[in-house]
């Protein structure tokens, strides 16, 4: 594959495969996914507490006798809520003011010790929502980053049991959040969970929840079922909400499975425009050619895959594609030239392999 021979490009910390062609569904999601953790202060308001009121009509003078009777009273009433809360749970807006430590752990980004603090609630009130909430966060996130694939797996299993523990108990907080969080863990599970995934994410859009990666999970969920008049509804929603070249790549891929080609070319040249990025622009022009290929432009492809040749000869996309445009023009000794010299960049290449195996037969 493209790339081989060199360091995986890194975006965000995360590795990008360098597979470019459309038939392997190239690993784009490092450009589009968001992988930090959820931002409460910007997505729900709400978990701010704030003592500031909405001012009346008019100045109000209150006596003294009458503001020491009030704030006796509530004195009382905070004594009251707070021997309450702990009798029946979490406080009646969903935060437990057991719970406040957790809350600054995960504003702090310190989410190991989220872990740990919500593993202590837990064990002595099981049915604590925000120690679940969380808890059920923090797990995703600390796993969702870690290389072992077991110690990576056990972490999403974690995450999923609290927060569906918290998704049955009344008042749990940040429902949106959660809904988007479990479908990012169904996600990493395989493509055995994409329709649970999918479920969620437009759960969570539902709930007003609309993070920005939500319609690239979407896509890629629905890609992965092989719905791809779906994956290329979501994706193009998802440029809507933010244009980028990588969701163009994938709204790309959808549209050629779907069979209209000139769909596909309109994502690419519209992303080859804006795009500075110089991985995607070899990605973009590599499936270009191909999306020129299969409307049979073959002078318009091999035009554009000789100057990508030129300038990226390691690319072994490019010299595979040309080698299809010359077998489809009557080269057929170039064309197996072609892909001798694909496998030599990348012995992995799956399509480079087939292409000289069904022209050896």
């Amino acid at each position: 594959m493209d790339g081989a021979r060199q360091s995986p490009a890194v975006s965000d910390g995360c590795p990008i495969a360098h597979r470019t062609r459309l038939t392997d569904q190239p690993s784009l999601l490092c450009y589009i996914d968001i992988p930090g953790p959820l931002d409460f202060n910007s997505h729900r308001p709400s978990m701010e507490y704030s003592s500031k009121r909405t001012p009346g009509g008019g100045q109000r003078r209150i006596g003294l006798r009458i503001a020491i009777i009030a704030a006796a009273a509530g004195v009382v009433i905070v004594m009251v809520v707070f021997a309450i809360s702990n009798w029946l749970g979490p406080f009646p807006f969903g935060i437990s003011h057991r719970d406040t430590t957790l809350l600054t752990l995960w504003n702090e980004g310190r989410y190991e010790q989220v872990l740990t603090e919500a593993e202590l609630v837990l064990e002595e009130r099981p049915l604590d929502t925000q120690a679940l909430t969380l808890g059920g966060f923090a797990h995703f996130y600390v796993g969702v980053d870690l290389a072992g694939a077991d110690e990576r797996r056990s972490h999403i299993e974690q995450a999923i049991v609290l927060l569906r523990k918290a998704e049955h108990l009344p008042r749990a907080p940040l429902p949106g959040e959660r809904s988007y969080v479990l479908a990012k863990a169904y996600y990493h599970k395989g493509e055995s969970y994409f329709d649970i995934s999918a479920e969620y994410m437009e759960r969570a859009l539902e709930q007003g929840f609309a993070a920005e990666d939500a319609h690239a999970y979407l896509g890629l969920a629905y890609e992965g079922m092989g719905d791809f008049g779906q994956s290329a509804a979501w994706y193009d929603a998802g440029i809507g909400a933010g244009d980028s070249a990588a969701m163009r790549i994938k709204a790309a891929e959808s549209y050629v499975s779907l069979g209209d080609y000139i769909a596909a070319e309109g994502h690419l040249r519209t992303a080859l425009e804006a795009t500075s990025d110089a991985f995607l622009d070899l990605v973009l022009r590599n499936q270009l050619g191909w999306v020129l290929i299969l409307q049979n432009r073959l002078s318009e492809a091999e035009a554009l895959l000789l100057a990508v040749v030129e300038e990226h000869p390691d690319s072994a996309d490019a010299v595979y594609y040309l080698g299809v445009v010359y077998q489809r023009t009557g080269r057929p000794v170039e064309a197996r030239s072609m892909w001798r010299r694909a496998r030599e960049i990348d012995p992995d290449h799956l399509e480079a392999l087939q292409s000289l195996a069904n022209r050896e037969d």
